[in-house]
């Protein structure tokens, strides 16, 4: 096939066009392309290894060796030794060739080598090209106005290189290309800011998260004594948060990043209950406060807020904690929304097992605060009363705030409170959660920031790392969680003030980054500047980064909501049809009888199937007509021969003997069509009948279970049938069944691809709706009803899903794609690929059947594939004939020990599972016999 396309390609392609792709690179186009790829490459040192960039240079200086001629371009064994040497350096330096990192180093490694093996236009076009996407890939890196600014030199320099590539008049001087670059870029401005603003904002079908391992400076999910002292170094930006009303006052702006309830006697950290999901129980008093917030890339998915918050993304979920948290990690800046209620009344009503984990201590250790807690107890009735003794302790006796506070030994609470009295706010709150917990209150400690900059321009918060910040919340009955700052008592000045004036005396304000405009903030004119850089990048993130659906939706309905639909579609079409006059100007073209012959030839030719491609040229064309229907080559020529001897040749023209040309051929054309599409069948007529039957049956196979997806998606929309969910994903595994066999075909692999992302999207569900039919039956009533009422929600969702809809859309379009296929010859062979492609699957699953170790889970899987796959081909089928029923009975015992598995491992995480886990245990050792049995009776009956 390579072949063919190679030899049909290279017969179409002009000699104009095959010289131009062979001429040698001009010297200006070459500088241009040095110094844009010194632009591309330079800004992705700080996320490349420093390999890459050594690499760079090395390229550089050969390439200008060679421009020189005193050197050569390397051969294929230093390439490939180069190549080889990069992927290594790569995977050494980052561990994996898979991933954001690693795909990015090993992409600037390619563009960089491209250079050393550029010889001609055609390989300059493909590094330019090359270049324009690693410039887009560096915005998965730095999406900040600087670098918004900066990409657009080295798209000018590769827009430069590329004009004068193709215009010589141009090539003796760089300055020209240049400035043609910036000209067309300029040009461009208006067609990019009205796509900017009315192209609609999809949602990817995919996201790319960034790599575990990536050092990000914020809060983590435990807390040690010192963890927030060493955040309080760092100036780096967390969130800006603009208020629709007045902002609070400093003292109010306590933001909820995380909550630990977890103490192991030296560091606190979220337990269990922390991480599911459930709807916690809180009353909404006084007004709210409206505000929005620009988060920049964490990597962590917790949203910080104000207390109690609510938000309209879809992707976010409140928490049992009352922390906003995403269901997956914030990789780039993002925009959302808030309203928040600080009077509400949080959870007044607390369980059992959220007092119990928030009393939870050690066994042992910290004794004398445990007496002071037991002391407090037995002087003070209230939990009120006992907090603020404790406040008074702190504000009486001698504590010191500071970032650099004495280290502590195991019994860190006592050394704390009773000897060094030195610490930074996680040791201040750490201890008064331990102390108010061994007194018996409920309490825990909340990580996240507080206060923040106002910056005066623009009138919102800027809240930076070093603002980070921990408190205490303890509960009461029938009142709920309340917040307390044992800081406050210690250094007011640290909550009314901010961080710097707190530590003035110590001097120690980002002692760790003495070139940060932040530690200038005294100097008038470098805090105006800062300010000012500060709301451009603002405005940058929330008006262009930000603008995004529905964004998009609230500006332009708020720009056309006094116009009619109508008139708007009118106006708007009316504007397109005045562009299209001018740039086409329909009155300036010379009637040209020749020209139109000839467009009535190419419809002539279209209409049987061959249609001219963009740029071609009528020589070419010609030539893939006469290869497209050899039976008229004669006439073909004739047409074309008569057609260039009147346009280039200086025949008198003579439109009547064109038209008769093409008359000759129109004659031919009908009635030898058969014969021309005989030509490409995809198999001889002897074998026509069986062929297309087959392809038929395909059609017919998809086409039903089309009609089932449908039937299914109607079903979970209304999320009234506990078996659509089931339904769906027998129908879709059924699908990737049928489709596996043709994964080389591409329609086949990318609704495949389609089925699986469905398939991967309702998986847990299915496994949970399996799980809460097996809780009902087992009477805990609650933990069922809690995943039934998720899934109710859940279910609805899949319905209008992007990946059930992508599926549905390929599915519609792909008999037509397979029937194009046949006709153009794709599909030889096709009975003898998909027998093949089974007879493979059936032997894989012998193999694996008698190997001794054998993995269960993949041995499922393998047994599904080829159930279904002799259900959809039952005439390709070369098993035993009771081999269905033994499949369906060992997959149905080995889904039954999977089950099990699945339930065990969700058992050591969702506590509301344990009185299940004695059965589950007996019941996965039942489950693998039976399997193994079954597995056994596959095998002797079908082998």
């Amino acid at each position: 096939m390579p072949a063919c396309v190679g030899a049909l390609w290279s017969s179409i392609m002009s000699d104009k066009n095959k010289a131009l792709a062979a001429a040698p690179i001009p010297r200006v186009s070459l500088t241009w392309l040095l110094l844009a790829q010194a632009l591309v490459v330079l800004p992705f040192a700080l996320h490349v290894p420093v390999s890459i960039t050594l690499l760079w240079l090395g390229c550089t200086c050969w390439r200008v060796q060679v421009f020189r001629m005193r050197a050569r371009l390397p051969g294929t064994w230093i390439k490939s030794g180069l190549l080889v040497g990069t992927a290594g350096g790569v995977y050494l330096a980052r561990g994996s060739l898979v991933g954001l990192d690693a795909g990015a180093a090993l992409l600037v490694a390619a563009f960089v080598l491209k250079m050393l093996e550029m010889n001609n236009h055609r390989d300059a076009r493909v590094l330019i090209f090359l270049g324009f996407f690693c410039v887009a890939v560096g915005y998965l890196f730095e999406d900040n106005l600087l670098w918004a600014l900066f990409s657009l030199l080295p798209v000018g320099a590769l827009l430069a290189a590329l004009i004068g590539l193709q215009q010589a008049d141009l090539a003796g001087r760089s300055t020209d290309t240049l400035k043609l670059a910036f000209k067309l870029m300029a040009q461009a401005v208006p067609l990019m800011l009205v796509l900017f603003l009315f192209f609609p904002r999809l949602d990817p079908l995919w996201s790319l998260p960034q790599p575990s391992n990536k050092g990000v400076t914020g809060l983590s999910d435990n807390m040690a004594p010192g963890d927030m002292a060493e955040l309080s170094k760092s100036p780096a930006l967390v969130f800006r948060a603009s208020f629709e009303g007045p902002i609070p006052a400093r003292n109010q702006l306590y933001w909820r990043g995380l909550t630990l309830e977890q103490f192991d006697g030296r560091r606190w950290s979220q337990s269990a209950r922390a991480q599911t999901v459930q709807i916690p129980q809180w009353e909404k008093r006084g007004d709210p406060l409206a505000y929005s917030i620009v988060m920049e890339a964490s990597g962590r998915p917790w949203l910080p807020s104000l207390d109690v918050a609510e938000t309209t993304l879809p992707d976010v979920r409140q928490m049992s904690d009352f922390r906003l948290q995403r269901r997956r990690p914030v990789e780039q800046s993002l925009l959302y929304a808030v309203n928040s209620w600080p009077l509400s009344i949080r959870d007044p009503q607390s369980s059992e097992q959220v007092q119990r984990q928030n009393l939870q201590l050690p066994a042992k250790g910290n004794d004398q605060a445990r007496q002071w807690a037991a002391e407090l107890r037995r002087r003070y009735t209230t939990a009120d009363a006992m907090v603020a003794a404790m406040l008074g302790y702190f504000s009486d006796q001698p504590f010191h705030y500071t970032l650099k506070p004495a280290p502590l030994g195991n019994d860190s609470i006592d050394e704390f409170l009773f000897a060094s009295r030195q610490g930074f706010c996680a040791h201040y709150a750490g201890a008064m959660t331990f102390v108010l917990r061994a007194a018996g209150i409920p309490a825990r400690v909340v990580a996240g920031y507080q206060g923040g900059e106002l910056n005066p321009d623009g009138h919102y918060l800027t809240v930076r790392q070093f603002d980070a910040h921990a408190w205490v919340e303890y509960w009461q009955p029938g009142i709920g969680w309340r917040s307390v700052d044992p800081t406050a008592a210690v250094a007011p000045q640290r909550i009314e003030q901010g961080l710097e004036q707190a530590l003035a005396a110590d001097e120690a304000f980002l002692q760790e980054s003495p070139y940060s405009a932040l530690r200038y903030r005294n100097v008038p004119w470098v805090n105006a500047i800062r300010l000012s850089w500060d709301n451009l990048n603002y405005g940058w993130q929330r008006w262009v980064l930000g603008y995004q659906g529905q964004q998009q939706l609230q500006i332009l309905g708020r720009w056309f909501s006094g116009f009619q639909a109508p008139v708007f579609v009118l106006g708007t079409l009316f504007s397109l049809g005045l562009v299209a006059l001018w740039l086409f100007k329909p009155w300036q073209r010379e009637s040209d009888s020749q020209l139109r012959v000839f467009n009535a030839f190419e419809r002539l030719l279209a209409r049987h199937g061959l249609r001219r491609m963009p740029g071609e040229g009528a020589d070419a064309f010609c030539r893939r007509a006469v290869l497209y229907f050899p039976q008229h080559a004669e006439a073909i020529e004739a047409f074309i021969r008569e057609f260039q001897a009147q346009r280039y040749a200086g025949r008198l023209a003579s439109a009547s003997r064109l038209r008769h040309a093409l008359s000759t051929l129109r004659r031919r054309l009908p009635w030898r069509l058969s014969a021309v599409r005989d030509r490409h069948s995809w198999m001889s007529v002897s074998k026509g009948n069986c062929m297309s039957s087959m392809v038929d049956h395909l059609v017919a196979e998809v086409l039903a279970l089309d009609v089932k997806l449908l039937a299914c998606q109607a079903r979970l929309a209304v999320s009234t049938d506990s078996e659509a969910l089931h339904d769906l994903r027998t129908t879709v595994r059924r699908l990737r069944s049928v489709l596996r066999p043709l994964r080389e075909n591409p329609a086949a692999a990318e609704l495949e691809e389609a089925a699986k992302a469905v398939g991967q999207l309702t998986t847990p569900l299915r496994d949970m709706q399996v799980l809460a039919a097996f809780l009902e039956e087992q009477g805990l009533n609650e933990a069922a009803f809690k995943r039934n009422q998720y899934l109710g929600n859940a279910c609805p969702r899949v319905a209008t899903s992007p990946e059930l809809s992508r599926l549905l859309k390929l599915i519609d379009q792909f008999p037509e794609l397979l029937r194009l296929q046949q006709r153009q010859g794709m599909l030889r062979g096709l009975r003898k690929t998909i027998e093949k492609r089974m007879d493979k699957q059936w032997s894989k699953l012998r193999v694996a059947i008698a190997e001794p170790g054998h993995d269960r889970h993949d041995l499922r899987l393998l047994i599904k594939r080829v159930r279904y796959a002799a259900e959809a081909y039952p005439e390709l089928s070369h098993q035993p004939k009771n081999m269905q029923a033994r499949l369906k009975a060992a997959q149905g015992e080995l889904g039954d020990w999977h089950d099990h598995l699945q339930w065990l491992a969700q058992a050591a995480e969702q506590p509301d599972l344990a009185p299940c886990i004695a059965g589950w245990q007996i019941g996965i050792v039942r489950a693998e016999r039976k399997a193994e049995a079954s597995l056994k009776r596959l095998a002797k009956a079908c082998f």
